[in-house]
């Protein structure tokens, strides 16, 4: 007896590994600090043998999820009753002047409706400074003319204190148009343009504070001010967008509640992602008003074999808005939308979206050469590829305004399936080209440059 406990025990402790260093290349400017942050794994820790390589995959998946590097590899070598974690890391270059031409429009198939007009182009200047001093501050400019125009900076610091749990994010900008969206009408959005003058300035601000207690989860406190001047015309055209006046005042303060755990953030395929935001509203046009808005959001995404996976989100919306002011009932067919109703918007105070993927792997993170890029550290791109059969639906409740100008897709169940093939460069770069058909027998090829869920 006294031998076998011996055996056991033996083989128990043989099972626990210590951590006996961590050695981290590649980060010339990135310090080991940020990037220890990310990973499950500290000098000294007892680490049970079956759960290195899922502890392995956490935090290349983290690390990946930083967006600072091209490349993550990960190993692990064994010594006497230890183990050695190395970390290898290609940087991104942090720091992109980039001359910008761009659609001023919602997305890249409204463009493709206004036939590509290059009037509606925005061209400028974004200066994006990554990695900050090599701890992963962020500082965004934009210097935009043409169709829209915006000045905007904006500066992100995801750790204040030794812990690095507390972090902040403050922002301002300044957007002037020549043309606004004053109503919808038969589903579809109406513009105003007025060349001689802008018709459309707003001035924003936002300001956050963060808590991030775990490798997993967060809490941010936020609020966000904006003030529009509008042209007196949009009184005439629509007495609901601000009860007649020309000037609106938003001020919006909230609480998030965050859990995040995916592969990869820019396009997921194992992992989960839940999310809660409760928010105070506060507008002043002719009279000032308050309501309250809930958002829900869960994604979950599993590997069902080598090749398959499947992932499906639900995104909600309750609100206590009793008011028709066009601005603030903005619902589906903006950031959050039914595949097949890309050419649509679907405005209400309550909305409902379940999206859902079956995706086939062609390509698990094959190592590209793109030696014809000068950059060092993109010569070498990690690819992905899929190809997909979704089918989304989603319901709005509206009021009577939407009633009254042909809007039948409010309170209307919305329903498209279709098939994609997707592209995933450099872990964050996606370009998706969808073939779908809606309930109402639509049929359209579109191209989406985000994650479909």
């Amino acid at each position: 007896m006294f031998l076998f406990i011996c055996c056991n025990c033996t083989i128990l402790n043989a099972q626990e590994l210590t951590v006996d260093s961590i050695v981290i290349s590649g980060n010339t400017i990135t310090k080991n600090a940020i990037i220890l942050r990310e990973i499950p794994f500290y000098i000294g820790q007892t680490i049970n043998n079956d759960s290195l390589s899922v502890k392995a995959n956490i935090a290349r998946n983290q690390l990946v999820n930083l967006n600072l590097f091209n490349q993550v590899d990960m190993s692990i070598d064994s010594i006497d009753n230890g183990i050695i974690v190395r970390i290898v890391v290609v940087e991104k270059w942090y720091f992109w002047p980039i001359p910008t031409f761009e659609f001023a429009d919602r997305n890249f198939n409204q463009w493709w409706d206004f036939n590509f007009d290059k009037k509606r182009i925005n061209y400028g200047l974004y200066n994006f400074l990554y990695n900050v001093g090599g701890v992963n501050h962020t500082l965004k400019l934009s210097l935009i003319a043409g169709y829209t125009k915006n000045i905007a900076v904006e500066y992100r610091i995801p750790y204040l204190n030794k812990k690095r749990k507390l972090g902040i994010a403050a922002g301002v900008a300044h957007k002037a148009s020549h043309e606004l969206v004053y109503i919808t009408q038969n589903n579809k959005q109406q513009f105003y343009n007025n060349i001689d003058s802008l018709v459309n300035k707003r001035l924003l601000g936002f300001v956050e504070l963060n808590y991030r207690p775990g490798l997993f989860y967060f809490h941010k406190l936020f609020g966000t001010l904006m003030q529009q001047q509008l042209h007196k015309e949009i009184a005439f055209l629509n007495p609901n967008y601000a009860d007649g006046k020309s000037t609106i005042k938003h001020l919006q303060i909230g609480y998030q509640l965050l859990f995040k755990k995916v592969d990869n953030r820019f396009y997921p395929t194992q992992g989960s992602i839940i999310s809660a935001v409760a928010a105070s509203n506060f507008a002043t046009t002719n009279s000032t008003f308050f309501w309250s808005d809930i958002n829900l959001l869960l994604e979950n995404y599993k590997h069902l074999n080598k090749h398959f996976n499947f992932g499906f989100t639900v995104n909600a919306r309750a609100t206590t808005i009793k008011s028709n002011q066009y601005p603030f009932n903005a619902a589906l067919g903006y950031k959050q939308f039914v595949r097949g109703y890309e050419s649509y918007v679907i405005d209400g105070q309550h909305y409902f979206l379940l999206k859902s993927s079956i995706r086939y792997e062609l390509l698990n993170q094959k190592l590209l050469k793109t030696n014809f890029l000068p950059l060092k550290a993109y010569k070498k791109t990690i690819c992905s590829s899929f190809l997909t059969f979704f089918i989304d639906g989603g319901y709005v409740k509206g009021g009577a305004i939407a009633k009254s100008f042909d809007n039948n897709l409010t309170n209307s169940a919305l329903i498209g399936v279709g098939i994609g093939w997707d592209w995933v460069f450099y872990y964050d770069k996606v370009i998706r080209f969808e073939y779908s058909i809606n309930k109402d027998n639509q049929k359209g090829l579109y191209i989406h440059f985000t994650k479909p869920l």
